[in-house]
């Protein structure tokens, strides 16, 4: 199990509302996740619908998988995310979307019918290319966070094909997010990465908007995440800029 999954377990149930984190890779959801943790009265918000933490969660909370009971694993993973304050938060990526819709046996436009009393915060970057980068440097070396503590292993030579699928998916994910949360009708706010990544707080205060919940205090931010953006990135960067002419879909210009 993740250290992500390791946050603070909750056991309230049944939650009054839940906040739904809405996110692709790499757009600073598990930094909304700690800010929303560090709060208190926000959730405890994991990522259990993720392949890989499915089966370590169900081992963890002592229940069947998602696929085995879905009904117990979502209590499951709802408790463990509620603060005693009743507000449940979870966090879901768009490529997980599909597998928990298929488990609770509903539309993937209705898989936010999934949570009790759902709000949506989606959680997106503007430079869609530069989470791609991000990404393919992840799955190169196996370090999807690192704090100041961390040794820095070397990503190698990029594959900027691989890079162009990411960035591709990038913008599909996000485009389907925003039409999925407009269908289905519930209070959302978005949380752009870069307008949050040097004040956090703001995403504890967009959240408790979203819920009427009443913050004891400013948003207190516990977390020990580092940039991991260096020369590498920027220099895949140029090299992609100049290998496809760039991204005609809005990311920022290197």
């Amino acid at each position: 199990m993740s250290a992500a999954e390791r946050r603070t377990a909750g056991s309230t149930w049944p939650p009054a509302r839940t906040i739904v984190l809405c996110a692709t890779p790499r757009t600073g959801s598990t930094l909304a996740c700690d800010v929303l943790a560090g709060t208190e009265q926000l959730g405890y918000p994991k990522e259990p619908f993720a392949e890989v933490a499915v089966p370590a969660c169900a081992t963890a909370w002592d229940v069947p998988t998602l696929d085995d009971d879905p009904e117990r694993y979502l209590q499951a993973a709802l408790t463990n995310g509620t603060t005693p304050n009743g507000i449940c938060s979870v966090k879901v990526m768009w490529a997980d979307v599909a597998r928990l819709a298929k488990a609770a046996d509903r539309h993937e436009d209705d898989v936010l019918d999934c949570f009790i009393d759902p709000v949506a915060l989606l959680v997106t970057r503007r430079d869609k290319l530069a989470a791609a980068i991000s990404q393919h440097r992840a799955e190169r070396t196996g370090e999807w966070s690192s704090d100041d503590s961390s040794a820095r292993p070397e990503p190698g030579e990029p594959d900027l094909d691989r890079i162009s699928a990411l960035h591709d998916d990038q913008h599909e994910g996000a485009d389907r997010w925003r039409a999925l949360v407009a269908g289905a009708a519930v209070p959302s706010a978005e949380v752009v990465y870069e307008d949050v990544a040097g004040e956090p707080g703001r995403i504890a205060t967009l959240a408790a908007r979203l819920v009427g919940v009443q913050l004891l205090g400013d948003p207190e931010v516990r977390t020990r995440l580092r940039v991991q953006r260096d020369d590498w990135n920027e220099q895949v960067r140029r090299g992609w800029d100049e290998a496809t002419g760039g991204c005609d879909r809005g990311c920022p210009t290197s």
